[in-house]
């Protein structure tokens, strides 16, 4: 069965990252959530997912540099699926 879950706005996708992504035990895995595709490569993103990193992204700012993903930033936009 496929479950797609939402994210509402940013305060739900940290809270996501919190209670799911950084436990060892994400979808029954040993290890944490880890960086792939090409989107990640392209952020310089690798390895574990490091919480900093992730909230940069929910809050559209590339990890790092702080600088914005896109051009605008809308208070009730989606932040992520998963």
């Amino acid at each position: 069965m496929l479950r797609i879950h939402q994210s509402e706005n940013s305060a739900a996708a940290k809270s996501y990252y919190t209670q799911g992504l950084s436990k060892g035990d994400y979808y029954s895995q040993e290890l944490p959530g880890v960086w792939g595709g090409k989107a990640a490569g392209m952020l310089g993103l690798q390895g574990i997912v490091q919480q900093e990193d992730f909230n940069s992204l929910v809050e559209n700012r590339k990890p790092g540099t702080n600088e914005n993903l896109t051009p605008r930033t809308r208070s009730d936009r989606c932040p992520g699926y998963d």
